[in-house]
């Protein structure tokens, strides 16, 4: 329940906003049980039990929220490095050349990059299209928990 770093951090943020990590709080792993616990709490406001905080429903939808916002970050990333093509494309079309890429190609990927969050497991479980696209695959997706 409390192995993701990147879960309780978000969480315990959206919970103590006016409190800064490390300064005011950090975390640590257990070495016997491989759970991340608060090593570090300096704050006046009273110290939460993480697997308290961490069983709310509130927490969820938190996590839920910042990771949906980190995909959704990831993929206007993915279709702003495709931007240069439609231009392209566009040039090459006015000058009477034939077009390096194939338009169709290029907006079925964005539109696929559009429907992410349209996936039944999103943003837990998001499939990314597969890209023809160079540039677009340096733009790494946030790995699965």
């Amino acid at each position: 329940m409390l192995k993701d770093f990147s879960k309780i951090m978000s969480v315990l943020a959206a919970n103590y906003p006016s409190l800064t990590p490390p300064f005011d709080y950090s975390l640590g792993m257990n070495e016997e049980s491989g759970d991340y616990e608060l090593v570090v709490w300096t704050s006046q406001i009273s110290k939460p039990d993480l697997l308290t905080l961490m069983s709310t429903p509130a927490a969820q939808k938190t996590y839920n929220k910042v990771k949906a916002d980190e995909i959704r970050l990831i993929r206007e990333d993915k279709i702003s490095a495709l931007q240069w093509r439609y231009e392209c494309h566009a040039r090459e079309v006015r000058l009477g050349n034939t077009p390096t890429d194939d338009i169709l190609v290029i907006d079925k990927y964005i539109q696929e990059l559009a429907d992410i969050t349209k996936q039944p497991g999103f943003p837990d479980n998001v499939v990314w299209p597969i890209s023809t696209f160079p540039e677009t695959d340096e733009l790494v997706p946030i790995p699965a928990p």
